[in-house]
């Protein structure tokens, strides 16, 4: 190897480092909330098919999932996030109700490397929330956001009586119930919450609506992502590395 190859091989080297600091770190905001469909009732899609992705991470359990720890995300306090005021708007107006808020900073890795992370609020339906699925935040030149969550609306009585009459007419019904909702991975759940799902009666469900999308991020903008029972607002910006 002549020299002047060495000298440019140990630069680099030493440079390393140097790289692996500079990684682009972000901060994260994200509601999501449903809404009433002033248009009217849009029923959801038939044949559904709910899944979570096999890499994914729970935020409120990056330490102890054994893959991913607090060097790699980590979670914000309340008082840090940017959009406790658009959340409260939100609630104060009637016909919005925030069912999940939370900040949090990670770096940007590519999709290959961008786990998804867990989603759940909203009230509790037989062992699962109405609010679930998973969402990521991957670098690609530009940043982007993947969501894949759905939105439960369990049966009211007058949806149960006219299912059970159809029933006794011969006619199969076509509601799903809780039991066929996709649960997260055994790892990720608390103890508590597994004995509440097996122990749970199954609640037939009315309707089930989804936000599956692809939208390109802009730093410090907030993004609304649109549906007819339900949104999510997202801003992402540049955060100090750890």
């Amino acid at each position: 190897m002549r020299f002047p190859e060495k000298i440019l091989i140990t630069t680099l080297l030493l440079a390393l480092p140097f790289f692996a600091h500079a990684q682009k770190w972000y901060q994260v905001e994200v509601i999501i909330f449903s809404q009433h469909d002033i248009f009217g009732d849009e029923g959801g899609p038939a044949n559904l098919k709910l899944a979570y992705p096999s890499r994914m991470i729970d935020l409120a359990n990056i330490s102890t999932d054994g893959i991913y720890t607090t060097s790699d995300y980590q979670i914000l306090d309340k008082s840090a996030r940017q959009l406790n005021a658009d959340a409260y708007t939100l609630n104060s107006t009637g016909v919005y109700k925030v069912l999940y808020h939370q900040a949090w900073r990670q770096a940007g890795l590519s999709a290959n490397d961008t786990p998804w992370i867990a989603i759940q609020g909203g009230s509790k339906i037989a062992g699962h929330h109405r609010l679930e699925g998973s969402i990521r935040l991957y670098l690609s030149s530009y940043l982007h956001l993947n969501t894949n969550v759905w939105l439960v609306v369990p049966a009211t009585t007058s949806t149960y009586a006219e299912s059970a009459t159809a029933e006794e007419s011969g006619i199969q019904s076509s509601y799903m119930t809780t039991d066929e909702l996709p649960s997260l991975p055994s790892a990720m759940n608390s103890p508590a919450s597994t004995d509440a799902a097996m122990t749970s009666n199954a609640v037939r469900i009315d309707r089930v609506y989804t936000l599956t999308q692809t939208e390109r991020l802009q730093l410090g903008r907030i993004h609304y992502l649109d549906h007819p029972k339900m949104g999510l607002l997202i801003k992402v910006t540049r955060a100090e590395p750890p």
